[in-house]
Order: C-alpha cells, then structure tokens, then sequence
C-alpha cells in the first residue's frame, strides 16, 4: 500500500472520527438540555411554585376573576374592573396563600389571602400528567378560573359615629334606622337623656366594599369630624368636654352646682342621717331630678323595710374624710357628670366597732330653669380595680 494510498485513509476516518465526535457531542449536549429542561418542568411543576406564578399573572391581569357569588354593597357607585380592584387591594396588603379544599387531590382549591383574610379562591386542574426521564411524574398544573371569595367585602368597616352625625359612604347617607347598635349608653345616662339629648355613639356595620370607600362623618353644620381608622374600625370622638380638675370645671359649669354637697346629702340618707321629715325624704327631694327615677327610690327608701335594719352608730365631725371630685364630662350647658369618691367612718354602737363606708360614684347631674338648681338624675357606681 503506497503512502498516498495510506493518506487518503487516514484523512477519511479523520473525517469520520470528527464527525462522530461532533455528532456525539451534540447528542450529549441535547440530552443535557432535555434534563435540564425535565427538571425545570419538574420544578415548575411543584405547586408552590406555581402558584407564585398565578400570583405574578393575578398582578399582572392575566385572569379573568368570577365574582357572581360576591354579595356587592349597594353603595358602590362607580363601574369597576375587578381586575384592577384586585390589583390595587394586593399594593397594600401581605399576600399568602393556603390549601382551602384539598378533598380532590388532582383539583385542589387555594384561597389567596390578604393579611390573614381570604379573599380570593384559585381553583387548579393537575389532570394531565406527565412523565419525565422516566422516573418523574408530576401534573401539568393549570389554572380551572378564580372566584372571588370574602366574608365581608374586600373593604368593610365598624364605623363608631356620634348619634347627632351624619355618615356618608360615597356620597350616599347612611340611615340611623340601619344602625347596628347603641355604643357606650349605660343606664345612668339614659335617666339623664330623659330631660337632654346627651352625646352618644352609634355603630354602623359597612360590609361588602370591593372599592375603597371615600367615607365622610358630619355634624349638624356639615362640619367633617375628626376619626381615626384602625384597620377595618372608624372612631369619632363624642362631643363632650373632658375636665380633669374640680376647680376648672365648676368655673366651666357654674359656680352654682355643688356635687359634692348632693353627694354628701345622698350618702347620709342612705343611713339615716339626713335631718328632715320622713327620714330625710323632705331634705334629699329637693336635690334630685322631678319625676325621675332616683326619686322614686328615695321615695320608696324612707318608707320602705330596708332602712328599718339601719342600727344605732356614730359618724365622725366632719363625717367624710379623703374627698375628691374630678373626672368631669361636659355634655351641654345644662348637663355633666364627675366621679365623687369619699369615705364616711361610721361607729357602730352595739358593736363597738367602726366601718368605712366608701362612696364611689359618677354622678349624672341635669339643670332644670324652672327650679333654678342642679338636680342629681342617676348615678353609677365604679367598681375599683384591685
């Protein structure tokens, strides 16, 4: 065999050598790929991760959203795109997610949450299967649709208002007939509310908002209050004064009201140690409120069995040690209330022992024209915290 002859040879299988190399080499290279792209399919696949990206596309607009079984409040006004609602309600909210219905493991259903609050239920279709490298089996997740899903609304509100105000949510009036409830109105001022409309709160439930309300809370001259929101409550300060000190609010008041003489007079009727007729009736009547309910006590008190059982005893001179008046609410120019707080020693006689009689009161005081002074209406004991 002639060297030319051996050349020629050798430069074929060159050839054939190079290209099976390269052909390996690119078999090699595309098996690779197949791996890589299997195992990212496989990655993708995991259902955290794709519901990382449904959230991304939810963001994005990429899903049309059901809300046919969502109870809408009639006070929304404005034509929206739920897809845009739900955009601008994941700004200003921590987004999670959790299994909501796993019953069908290949259709489970999970509720998209905001700061711990369903609001959105994303239905998925994991029917069609896959098999990979031989070895992975993993479900091609899809998305069946989105409903929307809330309790209340997407906004909702416990609005505290005061009962002469007027709310408002996006424009539109709120009933007080719709008022859910009386807030702070214990019995005591309800006796005083009798001869003066005092300040209260009224609870307004708002429920069913997807759009964020614009929600406005006015006074009789159409002046907005001032309230703060926490979360998903509105408070609105009551109209009322609040006096710290005696001295400031007696100045505030008039310088004719005197609840701690009242006070003073009421503690002593109840043992029997206000001069007068009828066990003190005829002095203690002419302090308390025409035709209310505290007199109707007295009344029955100075006639009645239980003062009866009152013993003989002693008060000290003065009676009452450890006075103090304070806490004072301002109503109207006719009505308040203050905390009364003394002590009344009394020395019991057939014991020869002594007891304190602690008085601890809010006393609900109203001014009537007609008799030119300052009647006591009600009062509420304070319990004191240990």
């Amino acid at each position: 065999m002639t060297k030319e002859t051996k050349n020629k040879i050798f430069n074929k299988f060159s050839i054939f050598m190079f290209v099976y190399i390269g052909i390996f080499i690119i078999f090699i290279l595309l098996s690779l790929n197949y791996v890589k792209q299997s195992l990212e399919m496989y990655e993708k696949s995991q259902v955290q991760n794709f519901l990382i990206k449904v959230i991304e596309n939810i963001q994005n607009k990429n899903y049309d959203i059901d809300v046919s079984k969502e109870k809408i409040s009639t006070y929304e006004n404005k034509d929206f795109d739920i897809r845009d609602v739900i955009v601008e309600y994941m700004k200003e909210k921590d987004i999670t997610y959790e299994i909501y219905d796993e019953k069908n493991n290949e259709k489970p259903i999970y509720a998209l949450k905001a700061d711990d609050e369903n609001f959105l239920l994303i239905y998925l279709d994991g029917t069609n299967i896959q098999t990979k490298l031989g070895i992975m089996t993993f479900s091609n997740w899809e998305v069946e649709k989105l409903e929307l899903k809330t309790t209340k609304g997407l906004y909702y509100y416990d609005i505290f208002a005061p009962n002469d105000a007027n709310v408002y949510i996006n424009d539109t009036k709120i009933l007080k007939e719709s008022a859910a409830e009386i807030i702070d109105f214990e019995d005591a001022k309800l006796q005083l509310n009798k001869f003066t409309t005092i300040p209260y709160q009224i609870k307004y439930e708002i429920n069913n908002l997807l759009l964020k309300p614009d929600i406005k809370i006015l006074d009789e001259n159409n002046k907005e209050y001032k309230k703060t929101i926490e979360e998903h409550k509105i408070n609105t300060e009551l109209n009322i004064e609040y006096i710290e000190e005696y001295e400031n609010a007696i100045q505030k008041i008039s310088p004719t009201a005197n609840p701690l003489d009242i006070a003073h007079k009421w503690s002593l009727y109840l043992t029997k140690d206000l001069q007068g007729y009828t066990n003190g009736y005829g002095t203690i009547q002419r302090y308390l409120a025409p035709d209310s309910d505290i007199l109707t006590f007295a009344r029955n008190w100075a006639s009645g069995m239980d003062i009866t059982f009152i013993g003989p005893h002693k008060l000290e001179d003065p009676p009452f040690i450890n006075e103090k008046v304070s806490n004072f609410e301002i109503y109207n120019e006719e009505a308040f209330s203050c905390e009364i707080y003394f002590e009344k020693p009394i020395h019991i006689n057939t014991e020869w022992s002594t007891k304190v009689d602690i008085f601890h009161e809010r006393m609900y005081f109203y001014y009537f024209k007609d008799l030119q002074s300052w009647r006591l209406v009600s009062m509420q004991a304070i319990v004191d915290s240990e």
